[in-house]
């Protein structure tokens, strides 16, 4: 499985033990299509991206196919992704879901380790994007999009089961056309197919804000401003563990990604780990000392410096994670705390060149792709 970059998500799709012992998915699944969806700004883009980070990280390759175009670079870069480097990362923005969808395939075809779609609504079929202005206004293109992946989904299904590549499908929510009374007035981007296709999928909501004291040259005055948001992830599909309907909250952090240390001290105020009084903060070490902190971000920004103290937490909070009950805290100081997940890759040389061959293809080579794609897909 791949990391997700966020212990508590990973912890969420399969990190608990089950009755064996084992955590079933600690990650997105190998092999398998992940549907990651919510409103905007909920933190689809930075969970991809991070699980893009920690894929490369473990040696893994990344096609990330952007056809919102909305991907920055600079953004990128914090969260750790090499985006110069195409033979570990590949960021691809086509113009046509067609252009895209062939590009998804050469790549799931070569076993790259992990495919981002951002977003499966946000692709034009190339038959509505060559069409005139005023026969889009009078026509429309409802269902295309829908068709397409609909089609597309079983066949990429089949062939990733195989190159072991994992799909991250990122969908924006809509307002649902034609609901009248009871029912869920919101739709999903991409069609009902990516219900059916997908192992894993993952609803996140914005449900609170991170504030944090801070100076503004405009105001010339320090207050309390948005540093970033607390997030709701719930399963509403989960074919990798029995975790389907849960939900847990995480945080992520403006121009940071997601925040793992907020969350550790989350977990830790759960556990009487980190106790607090009033504003203050304290926090219990393994020899019983304790810590105090005038609020919660200058306890993070504590555990943020100290990189003992931080494992020592980790060490602290590592028994609830792995059962999901209680644990008394204790561990080896030498062992390593494996919270996120991950498993090795293996070099692949042919790989590297298509993805460096694919980064620097002019526009009409993609079409002529995308041509010799359908003619392959109609013999198979």
């Amino acid at each position: 499985m791949l990391s997700t970059g966020s212990m508590v998500l990973n912890h969420l799709i399969g990190g608990k033990l089950n009755n064996h012992g084992v955590a079933p998915c600690p990650g997105v699944p190998r092999g398998k299509i992940l549907n990651l969806y919510g409103p905007e700004g909920s933190g689809k883009t930075t969970i991809a991206l991070q699980t893009s980070v920690e894929t490369i990280a473990a040696g893994g390759t990344v096609c990330y196919i952007d056809w919102e175009h909305e991907i920055v670079p600079e953004y990128a870069m914090a969260l750790g992704v090499p985006i110069g480097d195409p033979d570990k990362f590949l960021l691809v923005q086509p113009d046509t879901l067609d252009d895209g969808v062939a590009i998804l395939w050469t790549m799931a075809t070569h076993g790259v380790d992990l495919i981002v779609l951002d977003s499966v609504g946000a692709g034009v079929p190339k038959a509505f994007f060559e069409k005139s202005i005023k026969d889009t206004a009078t026509q429309g293109r409802v269902g295309m999009n829908a068709a397409v992946w609909s089609a597309f989904l079983p066949k990429l299904k089949a062939r990733i089961s195989k190159t072991r590549t994992a799909i991250i499908g990122i969908s924006q929510m809509r307002d649902a056309i034609n609901t009248t009374g009871y029912g869920d007035k919101h739709t999903v981007q991409g069609g009902k197919a990516w219900k059916y296709y997908s192992a894993l999928r993952v609803r996140l909501k914005k449900i609170g804000t991170e504030k944090a004291s801070q100076y503004s040259a405009l105001s010339a005055k320090t207050d309390n401003r948005v540093v970033g948001a607390k997030i709701r992830a719930k399963l509403d599909k989960c074919k990798v563990s029995a975790q389907q309907g849960n939900e847990e909250d995480f945080y992520i952090r403006w121009g940071f990604g997601v925040d793992d240390l907020r969350s550790l001290i989350e977990i830790g105020l759960a556990h009487n780990v980190v106790r607090k009084k009033g504003a203050w903060y304290y926090w219990i070490n393994p020899d019983g000392d304790e810590t105090g902190k005038n609020g919660m971000e200058k306890l993070r920004g504590f555990f943020d410096k100290d990189a003992q103290a931080r494992k020592a937490l980790e060490r602290q909070v590592k028994p609830y994670m792995a059962s999901g009950g209680s644990g008394d805290g204790t561990d080896d100081e030498d062992d390593e705390l494996d919270l996120f997940g991950g498993e090795p890759f293996q070099d692949d040389s042919e790989l590297k060149d298509i993805l460096s061959s694919i980064s620097t293809m002019p526009d009409d080579d993609v079409n002529d792709d995308s041509d010799s794609d359908s003619d392959s897909d109609s013999d198979d």
